[in-house]
């Protein structure tokens, strides 16, 4: 009898470690991933992953407490890869996906002559500008600069 509860209490907290992420990452695709695909329009279109995938995946490490890109690989993929519907990219797949979206430095030199590389990430800097729109209520981005 102990030896079935043991097992039971190990099924539970799987269940409820592995049921929170699922349910995050099912929120962060009905929401998120909607608005991150249309503004970064699709990355493929037949296979690979789209950039809503590879965000959720990278988003899913620092949810479940990793600090590093190869948490996802090394730790989450064998649990995160039992849902139906959720893809996860791997480690890899995740830094090709963000060097795609990088844009070369601009640089930019003061008055004093000193010389200062910026990268504006015009493409992801393009999501803090929007109004998201759900159940018919308008949500103002709070992170978004204020024009002027």
């Amino acid at each position: 009898m102990l030896t079935l509860l043991i097992h039971a209490f190990k099924w539970f907290t799987l269940l409820e470690v592995i049921g929170g992420i699922f349910q995050v990452r099912e929120e962060f695709s009905r929401f998120v991933g909607l608005v991150i695909d249309k503004v970064l329009f699709l990355r493929c279109t037949s296979f690979g992953y789209q950039y809503s995938e590879i965000v959720g995946s990278l988003s899913s490490v620092y949810f479940c407490g990793g600090d590093c890109v190869e948490d996802v690989t090394s730790h989450l993929m064998p649990h995160l890869s039992l849902h139906p519907t959720l893809r996860t990219c791997s480690s890899d797949t995740i830094l090709r996906g963000i060097s795609e979206l990088a844009t070369a430095n601009t640089a930019y030199t003061s008055d004093t002559g000193r010389s200062y590389d910026f990268n504006t990430a015009a493409k992801l800097n393009s999501l803090h500008q929007l109004n998201i729109y759900t159940d018919n209520i308008s949500y103002k981005n709070p992170f978004a600069l204020a024009d002027g």
